[in-house]
């Protein structure tokens, strides 16, 4: 597959049917090629031929459709459009609860990825709410990811860095609310409702507070997530999510987060090996002290260059590199002006990439 320079932007309208028709139709090839990889990881994480790796999947459907019918309806249309099976299509959207599927009880999945922050205008001096993340993947996810603007009829427009047939990744809406996120090692993982899918849910709400509500209201999580919700009037709160509980964090201006427990009660369940939480801790450290020593003189190039920090490299970075340790590497970068409603985003390693802006208003 060809390394992709930027993302292209496609907009998808109509019922959550329509839309998923749509999605599929537009990247039949990537999605195959995207759901080989999740295949070949399986494989070799947890020894799942593709028939077993299929059968996990039906346990999942029921939690979808409790709390998200919409997207029941959507994947029917993905597959239709895709001409994939209606359980491929479902496996799109639980990469992480499939590839660690061996270790689910007592799973110490690792997975040392992403770099998450909001900053609103008493941090920024162009008085705007910014917030994003850099997004770290092992494999070649980067050469099937498009920016996407899911237009549902009737729910808030919702514009997105997906990879090809998962429905939702991370992003904002029109409303400017904005969900950023990470991995969180942890055990207990089982059949419930998947994590890519809890930052769409969130954003298809019309306030920050439903949003809130809604996530706070799914009583059966399958597998660890960390959320970081911030919105244009400068709200913002993380949330810590396990299949045991959730963990909340408010943020006085600012909020960083990374892959390592922050909340007091949460770091019980903390299962990162001693370099994993070396790596978290100082990516998490290392994008504080950026933010407190500009305080005041925050704004969007200065953010673009935050994201691109190599100050603990070769070993830990913000814009993360492979490593001898580590096989990670940066797929992208987005930077959310929740002022604005605009994004922008690099494809790969900010470092060696230019940032594009996308609007809900683009044609694609």
């Amino acid at each position: 597959m060809k390394k992709r320079e930027y993302f292209s932007h496609f907009i998808f309208k109509g019922s959550h049917f329509e839309v998923g028709i749509q999605h599929g139709e537009a990247f039949r090839e990537d999605i195959r090629n995207h759901m080989n990889m999740i295949l070949e990881l399986a494989a070799g994480n947890s020894g799942l031929s593709r028939e077993a790796v299929l059968k996990l999947v039906d346990g999942y459907e029921p939690f979808i459709a409790k709390y998200t019918p919409g997207f029941i309806e959507e994947l029917k249309g993905l597959s239709q459009g895709a001409g994939i099976e209606y359980r491929e299509a479902l496996l799109l959207q639980m990469k992480q609860e499939i590839v660690y599927a061996a270790r689910f009880g007592n799973a110490e999945p690792s997975d040392p990825a992403c770099t998450s922050f909001a900053f609103n205008s008493s941090y920024t001096c162009d008085g705007k709410v910014y917030s994003g993340q850099n997004t770290d993947q092992d494999g070649e996810f980067r050469n099937v990811g498009n920016i996407v603007t899911f237009a549902v009829t009737g729910k808030p427009r919702v514009m997105m860095l997906v990879p090809a047939g998962q429905i939702s990744f991370m992003g904002m809406n029109e409303l400017g609310m904005s969900t950023a996120c990470n991995f969180l090692p942890c055990t207990g993982w089982k059949p419930g409702f998947p994590r890519y899918l809890l930052s769409r849910y969130m954003l298809e709400q019309t306030s920050f507070e439903q949003a809130c509500l809604n996530l706070r209201g799914i009583d059966s999580i399958a597998s660890s997530r960390n959320i970081l919700l911030a919105d244009g009037e400068g709200h913002m709160v993380n949330y810590e999510i396990l299949p045991v509980g959730v963990g909340e964090i408010h943020g006085n201006g600012s909020l960083i987060h990374t892959n390592h427990f922050v909340h007091p009660e949460m770091a019980k369940y903390e299962k990162s090996n001693p370099y994993e939480l070396e790596d978290s801790l100082v990516r998490y450290q290392r994008l504080t002290e950026l933010g407190e020593d500009n305080k005041g003189n925050i704004e969007l190039s200065m953010i673009q260059s935050f994201l691109r920090d190599h100050g603990d490299h070769p070993c830990y970075s913000i814009c993360m590199h492979p490593s001898l340790r580590n096989t990670y590497r940066t797929m992208a970068s987005l930077v959310f002006d929740l002022t604005d409603r605009v994004m922008y985003v690099a494809a790969g390693n900010p470092c060696q990439s230019q940032y594009h802006k996308y609007t809900f208003e683009m044609q694609p």
